[in-house]
Order: C-alpha cells, then structure tokens, then sequence
C-alpha cells in the first residue's frame, strides 16, 4: 500500500507554480508601465507633444459629437465621414470626467499596458505560459508600442480592441463558445469602427476556424460584427446617399496609391501626380457633390489608375512594406521629446538611439523567425498560420507609398508572439497542453 506525502492544503502545491507565473507577469507589467511612464514623463512639459497632425481632428469631433456625427448641414460632419466614430467617443468620454489631453493620454498607456496583458494571455493559450510570458516582455519593452501610445492618435485603442478580439476568438473556437464568440465579433466591430484598416481582418479569422467553425459559433461572431459595421454603412448612406464605411478610403487610394504608381511609371514628382489626378477628379464630379459623392468618384478613379500602373502598385507597395517593417520611431520619439529637427540625424544621440533602435528590431525578428521555424517543427501549422495571418494582414492592408512606422503599431503584439515562441523553445521539453476540450 502506497501511503500518500502529507499535503497541509488541497490548493497548495497548485498555488505556487501559479503564484510565481503571477509576479512575473506582474513585474512585465510594471516594466510596461515604467517605459510609457517615461516617455509622458519626458513629454508632459508641453502637452503639444503629444499631438499629430490628424490630432486635432480627432479632438474636434471630440468636443463636438453632434456636429460631427448628427448634423448633415454641420461644417465638421464631412469630418465625421472621415473619421469613424470609435476614438472620438473614446475621447470624449475621457475628456468628460477630465477636459485635459494629458488625462486622455494616461488613459491610453493604461490601455497599451493591458495590451501587453492580453498578449500574455493569448500566448499562453495559443502555446503555454512561458511563450505567453516572454511575448509580453518583448512587446513591454517595445519602443513603437511605447510612442505610439503617446500620440494622440487611434492605434492605441485599435491594438487592445484587435488583441482581445483575437484572444476572445481562440478562446471561442477551443470551447465552441458562442458568448466568447460575440464577444470577439463586438471587439473586433469596435476596431472597425476605430480604424478602418481593421475591416477586413474577420474574413481572416474565420478562414483560420473554417475546420473547426460551427455555425453557431460563426453566427454569434458574425451578429455584433455586422450590426456594429453594417449599421454604420448604412447610417452613412442615408445621410449621403452612398453606402460607404468612410471617406477616407478614397483620399488614401488617389493621394497615395495612385499618386505613387503614377509617379512611379511616369517618372514624374508625385505633387505632379497629384495634381494631375485632383484636375481629373473635379472634372469627373456631379454639380453640388457631398463628400461621400467626392469619395466614391476618388476612389473609382484611383482604382482606375491603379490598374493602368501595376508596377508602381506593386513599387508603391513594396516600398511602404519596408518602411512599415524597419522603421525605428525615432522621428515620432524626437518629437515627443521636443526635438525642433525631429527628421534631421544630425545629433548624434540620434544617430546612437537610432543603432540602438535598429539592432533591437532586427533580434525581435530574428526570434521571430526562429519561433516560426519551432512552429513548423512542432507541427503546429495552426498557430503558425494565425499569427502570419493577422500579421500580413496589416502589411498587406497598410503599406503604401503613406506607410510609417506607426503602421506596424497594431501587429507588434503578434510579431512579440512569434518572437516569444522562439525564445521561449529552448525551455520547451514537450509539446504545451492541449486547448480545453470542446464542449458538444
């Protein structure tokens, strides 16, 4: 007979391992914290540093929902069109317990730092605690995650609602949970109506389920999704007349896009283009066209220049893809910081930070593809696939002759995974535990 170790607590043992994952995600955090904190710190001596040039926009709707959203006859609702309503009512609900943009911007590193917790949570489903655990600190530590949400601009809110939405979506597809699904398609609703750029991003992730999608799941995910995004389509075209998510589509295909690959195969300076393409489209406007009418005929005359110029697309593209992915933040770092040359690599603190910059990207990827390469070897194509999915999604959707670093802000949580997963596999003895059973 085997006699049994004394045990002085039916929770004990469990306990410990937990409560030790515990403090150290608790200590990323506070990592988290301490690099955002810092930069506010450094840039809070004038609240102008915090601003963009889209950010006075953003804070004009703030301060004006209705005119922006509710009055067709408002000078600020062609604004409205343009910006979707999520960060503005963010704004403005911040802005109405504390009419100041340094509390806004508080909020949004609050928001950044439960990102980083949410990435934890996501890797530690997707491939156990430690892959979680070493995500986190990678993207506690990241410099664009941490400029960017010192900017008074969407990508903060945008990256948390993608993260949690995603998170929420694992979570559903592993348990056949059509509650966690509807969350997942109410945050991933938010994200659209945050940035647009996020429009597309369900088709990826129910082509990543579709062989373990039920239709129940897929219609709970769907509902908030398409009431949310839909409702706000066809709020637009009742009050336009066009059917549309917003007009800010038209003025990025034809000031960028089509402006690039004109200039591209053309071989002429793209303020030429521009100005080229803006004859061509007032002269393709109706009589008293509303913006939502501009923004249609731009983007159907962008479409049309981008076919006649495929390879300066394709120029445009590949060009914006590398400034989307190598991009170090140094210009938007400067800023903040005060810096009256912000573009200029004159001083050479600059040229150092920037180095230090460049050498932390290129180990952030370097184990990022190592963690690719352990996915591949493990047999875990899945998780493989939905993390390039979500990844090369944001390239693919972002990268255009208007391409910045600020554009790789929402796919830094997913890149940090991958990186996580590399660094994390040498303490890999055996494949994580498997996902919690479905339930029929």
């Amino acid at each position: 007979m085997v006699v049994p170790p004394p045990v002085t607590s039916a929770t004990e043992e469990p306990v410990r391992p937990r409560s030790r994952r515990g403090q150290r995600i608790g200590l990323i955090l506070a990592v988290a914290v301490a690099v955002r904190g810092a930069l506010f710190l450094l840039a809070g001596a004038d609240e102008r540093r915090f601003y963009t040039l889209d950010a006075g926009g953003y804070l004009e709707l703030a301060r004006h929902l209705s005119a922006g959203y509710l009055e067709p006859r408002s000078q600020l609702f062609a604004m409205g069109l343009m910006r979707t309503p999520g960060y503005p009512l963010f704004a403005a609900a911040v802005l109405k317990v504390a009419s100041s943009v340094r509390a806004l911007i508080f909020v949004q590193l609050v928001l950044s730092v439960a990102t980083v917790w949410l990435c934890h949570r996501l890797g530690t489903r997707l491939m156990g605690p430690a892959a979680g655990e070493v995500a986190a600190l990678i993207l506690s530590l990241d410099p664009v995650s941490a400029i960017y949400a010192n900017q008074l601009q969407p990508e903060t809110l945008f990256t948390a609602l993608v993260v949690g939405g995603v998170l929420t979506w694992v979570s559903a597809l592993d348990t056949n949970a059509p509650p966690a699904a509807a969350l997942s398609g109410l945050l991933l609703g938010l994200a659209v109506l945050t940035r647009p750029i996020g429009a597309y991003l369900a088709l990826v992730l129910l082509a990543w389920g579709l062989r373990r999608l039920r239709i129940r799941v897929a219609l709970a995910f769907l509902a908030p999704l398409t009431i949310l995004v839909g409702g706000w389509i066809v709020r637009n075209d009742r009050a336009t007349g066009v059917p549309m998510l917003t007009t800010i589509q038209g003025i990025n295909l034809l000031e960028y896009r089509a402006a690039g690959a004109l200039a591209s195969e053309s071989g002429i300076d793209v303020d030429e283009a521009r100005r080229t393409l803006r004859v061509a489209l007032w002269s393709r406007l109706p009589p008293h066209a509303n913006a939502a009418e501009v923004s249609r005929v731009r983007t159907h005359l962008a479409l049309e220049v981008m076919s006649a110029h495929p390879r300066g697309v394709v120029a445009g593209f590949l060009d914006g893809a590398w400034r989307l992915l190598t991009g170090s933040g140094l210009t938007a770092l400067s800023r903040l910081l005060g810096d009256d040359d912000p573009e200029s690599l004159d001083a050479g603190w600059k040229r150092t930070t920037a180095a230090a910059l460049a050498f932390e990207l290129a180990v952030v990827y370097g184990c990022a593809s190592w963690g690719l390469l352990v996915l591949t070897r493990m047999g875990r194509w899945t998780t493989g696939a939905l993390l390039l999915g979500v990844i090369g999604y944001f390239v693919l959707i972002s990268a255009g002759p208007e391409a910045n670093t600020r554009f790789r802000f929402p796919a830094m949580p997913f890149i940090a995974l991958l990186a996580g997963i590399g660094v994390s596999a040498r303490n890999r003895r055996a494949a994580p535990p498997p996902p919690v059973p479905a339930t029929p």
